[in-house]
Formats: structure tokens, sequence, C-alpha cells
């Protein structure tokens, strides 16, 4: 499963019928096309997916001007114009989850995801090829080209202290 995947499953039921809604997608092709990034009634997958990406938390309101900017290869301006539009078609249906999402009135703790343990881990993230997941796992690895490197060293004992001979014991000689 994406992560993507997993924010969806976990936002409130309005976040995902906005990111759910059959409009959408025309709305987003609309603005492509107005604003010369897409093909007509293709939309462009970058803006698609950059709200996307709002909508379920993975990027911060604040990101989405210079990410369009950088992803599209557009003037400041033309993203402004951009953000301005799907914010008034888009994201205004869901102002106050989104608020509350990224915490733009301050006032809402962001939430501390906790990892899942190593027992959680399914059959299925076992036997999963994406490649997040490889790359994950390659850096988690601890044989690099058929040598084990250590895993963590202990520091030496500089002075241990001296063996205690147990008094309930005879000392053998």
């Amino acid at each position: 499963m994406s992560l993507f995947q997993e924010k969806y499953n976990i936002s409130p039921q309005k976040i995902q019928e906005a990111v759910d809604s059959n409009d959408a997608p025309e709305i987003l092709a609309d603005i492509a096309l107005k604003n010369h990034i897409g093909d007509m009634g293709l939309g462009n997958p970058i803006l698609g997916r950059l709200v996307g990406e709002i909508l379920v938390g993975l990027l911060h309101p604040k990101d989405f001007v210079p990410s369009l900017e950088k992803e599209l290869e557009i003037s400041n301006e033309n993203a402004r114009s951009i953000a301005k539009e799907v914010n008034e078609k888009i994201f205004s249906q869901v102002k106050d989850e989104l608020i509350v999402m990224h915490n733009l009135d301050g006032t809402h703790p962001p939430k501390k995801e906790v990892p899942p343990s190593p027992a959680a881990q399914t059959e299925k993230d076992v036997y999963n090829t994406s490649p997040e997941l490889f790359e994950k796992k390659l850096q988690q690895s601890v044989v690099i080209q058929g040598e084990v490197t250590p895993q963590k060293k202990e520091a030496p004992i500089e002075n241990p202290a001296p063996a205690q001979q147990d008094s309930y014991r005879e000392s053998v000689e």
C-alpha cells in the first residue's frame, strides 16, 4: 500500500470525498488548460498529484506554490494563479479539515505517527517489491558485498573490576 493510500484511508470522510469527487478531474483539467500546463480534457498529472498530496496531508499548503513552480517549471506568478484557483474550487470545499490536518491555525498539535512494530509487518509487506520498500530494506541490510558490517561496537572496558569470589563456593586450586 502506498503512503498516499495509507494517508487517504485515515483522512476524514470529507477529504476522501474531495479526492474521489467526479468533479475534481474536470476542475483540474480546466485549470491546467487555462494556465497552459495541460492538454484539453487531460489536465496535468503533476497538478493532480500535488493537489491530492495536500488533501491527504503529504504536502503542506505552504509548499504548494513552490512545488508547482519547480515541478511544472512555471513562473511564480503562474503558480500563484493556479494555486488561487485550486484553493477557490477544491480546497475551499474542505477548508476546516485542511486547517486541522495541517495545523494552519496553530491550535492543533501535529499527530505523532508511531511506526508499526516489526511484528506487525504482514506477509504482503515482506514480498513487496516497490522501489521505496526495496531501498529501505537495502539501507537496513547488514550485508554489503558479501561482508557483514558490525551493527554496533561495544566500548572497551578500560579497567575491569577484578572478579569477586563467591563466598558460598569453595575455591578450586
